[in-house]
């Protein structure tokens, strides 16, 4: 896992940028790192699954959370934003760095803000970020595993607030009319077992995903429901090159706190999770969630 967190100085469309036209960028920023990528490093493409037909992607968009407006009255303007590579294409991070150099605009709705320049601070996960611009003056990258040996307590209870759209709800949810009904927490928890698993191995192992130890943690929070949310779902819409109009999405934000007796292993899976997302459309960089411990 290395996260490459990104600082874009922009110089925006007039009288509206277009980085103000969406209250959620996920899509946008994903169009235009798939096709920086593709342009420039086709073979690394193929690698992170950016290849039609392709089970699983091995990367993920961190946006600004849903609803996050930038501050217009300053030039240029600033947007934060981050990708995150998992797994076996974390080799490829020092490859990508100039290739995200090569960004030269957001366009959203007919606006394009231009891009000035482009910060990139590499980052793992227990990490500093270390500022990387891709120039030959740069300091030799070394490759660093995340330290998965962090110590979790069994908690009474979490809190988790949904930075960006939750899509967790099946085809039977939707057909039922439930799609917007808070999950539980062991729905969430699964859906984030099956992430980890697929994308970081390493992970997976240290928490003992699939083992006696772990069914029984997840037994334990079967029956333990959202006891309080603020949920609410809200839209956004997504388009890009291949597609005439846009795609109208949806998902839920808000907290959600989950009360009882909730096992170090889950916690343990929680706290990771966040660097995951849960759901779908997590490449657009769905599910992203900050987490709260509430201790008796």
């Amino acid at each position: 896992m290395i996260l490459l967190n990104l600082q874009l100085a922009l110089q925006g469309d007039l009288p509206q940028p277009a980085i103000t036209a969406s209250p959620y960028l996920g899509g946008v920023l994903h169009g235009a790192f798939e096709h920086l990528v593709r342009l420039h490093t086709p073979e690394v493409a193929v690698e992170l699954g950016m290849v039609e037909g392709s089970q699983q992607k091995y990367y993920a968009i961190y946006p600004p959370p849903y609803g996050w407006q930038a501050e217009t009255d300053q030039t240029p303007l600033y947007l934060g934003c981050g990708v995150m590579l998992f797994g076996h294409v974390t080799r490829h991070a020092e490859q990508l760095i100039p290739v995200l150099q090569h960004w030269e605009e957001i366009r959203l709705a007919g606006l394009s803000d231009k891009v000035q320049s482009v910060q990139i601070y590499s980052c793992i996960p227990g990490d500093q970020p270390r500022l990387r611009t891709g120039s030959q003056a740069e300091s030799v990258w070394h490759q660093v595993a995340p330290s998965f040996d962090q110590v979790f307590t069994e908690c009474s209870g979490v809190t988790l607030d949904w930075l960006t759209p939750l899509t967790l709800a099946s085809e039977g949810h939707r057909r039922a009319g439930v799609a917007d009904a808070a999950p539980t927490l062991l729905r969430l928890v699964r859906s984030l077992v099956r992430r980890i698993q697929a994308l970081e191995p390493a992970l997976a192992t240290f928490l003992g995903l699939g083992s006696s130890v772990w069914i029984e943690a997840e037994e334990s929070i079967r029956h333990a429901p959202a006891e309080v949310h603020t949920l609410e779902s809200v839209p956004w819409q997504y388009g890009s090159r291949t597609k005439e109009s846009p795609i109208l999405l949806n998902g839920l934000i808000g907290q959600i706190t989950y009360r009882g007796s909730i096992p170090a292993p889950i916690m343990a899976l929680l706290h990771w999770g966040s660097w995951f997302g849960a759901g779908q459309r997590t490449t657009l960089g769905h599910g992203m969630y900050s987490i709260k411990e509430i201790i008796a």
